[in-house]
């Protein structure tokens, strides 16, 4: 990570803040998706005190992790604003109005801005968004920041994967906190994995789980990002490609093992899936 390349504009009077990336992102790190643009460590701040109606927005990606102290975070976009604790993490997207900082005691944070169509894809699979998230007393950030003040290009790729990886961590964290019941998720999953050739329906994983029909459908595509019937379909079929190149099975034999009583049914799904027949699938990717 090499000197910031941010910039601070205001408009509207010194009302409205906007923090832009004014440098140039190595050609490697945006090949690779996902580049930390600046990054500190144990950054100690005040209480929060901007006149009413400011407004500040990053036009790239920012977690600050609050180490010590008290927060108070404000998106303006959303209405919403609630104070937070030490071990909590704000997340902030590019464009959204908000602020954080100080609640009436100071705040020392580990802080990472970063950008890369990574990151994009993150953020249009649900994996990040704007608020204020657990991450929890170990200082997570701050290791990933000492990762990247190396200047190498090893060391900001080695950093940029560390980010990619905690950024999909409180992803999986938080969702178990805010769904609830998450180890009944992954112990059915794992059920679903060992039992392929069975078709299970939504009634049946629903009460595997303990839950109402319409929770569980509303909870399943919050923990996996898809419908229980759909998640059904790819994990057979998933699984089934694997098959293929690594077994000698006849196609109608793959098909049975994964519940498919017709195997032109399961050839049209999995092409469907892949993008070619099982029989061409074969020819292409196993190894000879």
């Amino acid at each position: 990570m090499d000197k910031p390349i941010i910039a601070y504009d205001r408009f509207d009077g010194g009302r409205r803040q906007v923090h832009r990336i004014v440098g140039t992102v190595p050609p490697e790190l945006a090949a690779f998706g996902l580049a930390i643009i600046h990054g500190s460590r144990l950054l100690r701040g005040g209480v929060l005190e901007q006149p009413p109606g400011f407004r500040r927005s990053f036009d790239f990606y920012c977690l600050s992790h609050l180490v010590e102290g008290e927060g108070i975070y404000h998106n303006a976009d959303t209405g919403q604003s609630r104070e937070f604790h030490a071990g909590e993490l704000v997340m902030a997207m590019p464009g959204t109005a908000q602020l954080y900082g100080g609640n009436a005691s100071y705040y020392l944070e580990d802080s990472i801005c970063f950008c890369g169509r990574t990151a994009d894809a993150l953020r249009e699979a649900g994996i990040i968004a704007d608020g204020v998230f657990s991450c929890g007393p170990v200082r997570r950030v701050g290791r990933i920041i000492e990762t990247a003040l190396e200047p190498t290009l090893f060391a900001q790729l080695k950093a940029a994967t560390m980010l990619q990886q905690l950024l999909l961590e409180l992803h999986a964290e938080n969702l178990e906190l805010s769904i609830g019941g998450s180890s009944a998720f992954a112990a059915l999953l794992v059920e679903l994995r060992r039992t392929p050739e069975r078709w299970w329906t939504v009634g049946e994983m629903a009460k595997e789980c303990g839950l109402s029909e319409s929770h569980f459908r509303r909870a399943f595509h919050a923990y996996t990002g898809m419908p229980p019937k759909l998640y059904l379909d790819r994990m057979k079929l998933q699984l089934a490609a694997e098959m293929l190149i690594s077994t000698g099975l006849t196609l109608a034999q793959v098909a049975a093992r994964f519940g498919y009583v017709d195997p032109f049914h399961f050839s049209r799904r999995f092409k469907a899936l892949n993008g070619m027949s099982p029989d061409s699938y074969r020819r292409h990717y196993r190894m000879r």
